[in-house]
């Protein structure tokens, strides 16, 4: 990127807001497009049965420990294939539960990664 005024090539400090999808990290991650695009819709099916979990662990007072490690997982899958709110969301909710944020801070950033997983599952399977 280039500053305005010189023309000099900069870091901006202004980071991009996650995507739903970055095929290129996936392709990076895993090396092949049909090997990305195969782990990523393997990662589709699993996230239906991770969402029902979570939303059925957040009725149940107290387990807390099965959500962050819930977290935990959905945050480094979803790193490695380019899942950037997936994984964005999943790393605060896990932070949220590792510092002991208040249990208002916990079920914002748990409605957060609840969001980003839906908005994944609505989006076109292969468009990245």
């Amino acid at each position: 990127m280039l500053c305005l005024k010189c023309e000099q090539p900069f870091e901006c400090p202004v980071k991009p807001a996650p995507v739903v999808l970055d095929f290129e990290k996936a392709l990076a991650s895993c090396g092949e497009a049909d090997f990305a695009r195969s782990l990523i819709d393997k990662f589709r099916l699993s996230l239906v049965n991770d969402r029902t979990d979570l939303i059925r662990l957040r009725e149940r007072p107290g387990d807390w420990n099965a959500i962050r490690d819930k977290a935990h997982h959905l945050q480094s899958g979803g790193a490695y294939l380019g899942l950037e709110r997936i994984a964005a969301s999943a790393r605060d909710l896990e932070n949220c539960l590792l510092t002991g944020a208040p249990s208002t801070v916990r079920e914002q950033a748990l409605a957060t990664l609840l969001e980003a997983m839906q908005e994944f599952l609505a989006y076109p399977p292969h468009s990245g």
